[in-house]
């Protein structure tokens, strides 16, 4: 099941790739079935009540998905290992000792049910509990952040625009998007040197020559099958870095909705439909909307008008 999803999912990859320490975890994942496997083997035995089965499933959902969630040490003892941000990479220390620990529990029940010699069932026993108290005291240490999710990758468009390297695959498609943007920013002083995706840890200021771009995650959303869903809507939400609040308006009118709309003509955003601004205006404004929402798109058309 595993390789089917990786095979399926292979064309879309973003680049970020699997690493050493995620593929064991699925090792990991392995141990666990098996080990699950055992103690019900074990329970089976024990127990001859039909019901028994339901039970221990009920009670090992329960166990697992609670303790994944629950934020203290001993949570983190749960077998369902998870980041507490989506850019981490477990430490290749993590899956052993994962296996060891549910294995360990596993094959100590096995033993102690099936063995002759049930004190040889102290032996894995003693190693789970060697490998939960090391799960305990690690911390936030067993997985550690991506370099590749700091890393910027940039193209030679103007003004840049540059991904981090684990969507590296995504420069193509964002260049391709924003391109009506740039042939209208052309030649216009005073531009950002660079779009850019923010970063965890690092954040997009304006008076540094930096403009964000709008977020690629959570998958699915802006970005979907490896390609920008709607460019359109890209478009709009990067000018809205774009345009600085702070900046006045002379004529004391709507200008940032007329140079917004002109930068990103979007279907039914701001003013890029006018018989839907009007009606807007006049449902939800009355009739000083309609009127300043006029003087907008006669200021969009002089826009439009002026030379390059």
């Amino acid at each position: 099941g595993t390789a089917g999803v990786y095979l399926a999912t292979w064309p879309h990859s973003l680049g970020g790739g699997l690493t050493w320490g995620h593929g064991l975890l699925h090792v990991a994942d392995a141990v666990l079935v098996a080990g699950l496997t055992a103690v019900g083997f074990v329970v089976g035995r024990v127990v001859t009540w039909r019901g028994i089965a339901l039970v221990l499933a009920l009670g090992c959902y329960l166990l697992l998905g609670i303790s994944a969630y629950v934020d203290t040490p001993s949570g983190r003892l749960a077998p369902a290992q998870e980041p507490g941000v989506s850019e981490g990479i477990p430490a290749l220390w993590l899956a052993p000792v994962i296996a060891v620990w549910v294995g360990g529990l596993a094959l100590a029940a096995l033993v102690g049910h099936l063995a002759r010699r049930r004190l040889l069932a102290l032996v894995p026993l003693l190693a789970a509990a060697l490998a939960g108290t090391v799960l305990v005291q690690t911390g936030d240490d067993a997985w550690r952040t991506d370099p590749r999710a700091q890393r910027l990758v940039c193209d030679d468009g103007t003004p840049r625009i540059c991904v981090t390297e684990r969507h590296r695959n995504l420069l193509a498609p964002t260049g391709e998007a924003l391109s009506g943007l740039r042939e209208r920013l052309a030649g216009a002083p005073g531009l950002p040197e660079r779009f850019v995706e923010e970063r965890r840890g690092h954040r997009v200021r304006r008076d540094s020559g930096e403009v964000p771009l709008p977020s690629f995650t959570p998958l699915g959303r802006t970005v979907v099958r490896g390609e920008v869903a709607d460019e359109a809507v890209f478009t709009w939400e990067t000018v809205a870095g774009l345009i600085s609040p702070d900046c006045p308006d002379p004529s004391g009118g709507a200008l940032e909705d007329v140079v917004w709309t002109y930068l990103a003509p979007a279907h039914r955003r701001n003013l890029s439909d006018p018989a839907e601004a009007l009606r807007w205006a006049e449902r939800y404004r009355g009739a000083e909307g309609v009127a300043e929402t006029r003087a907008a798109l006669n200021k969009l058309d002089r826009l439009r008008a002026l030379p390059e």
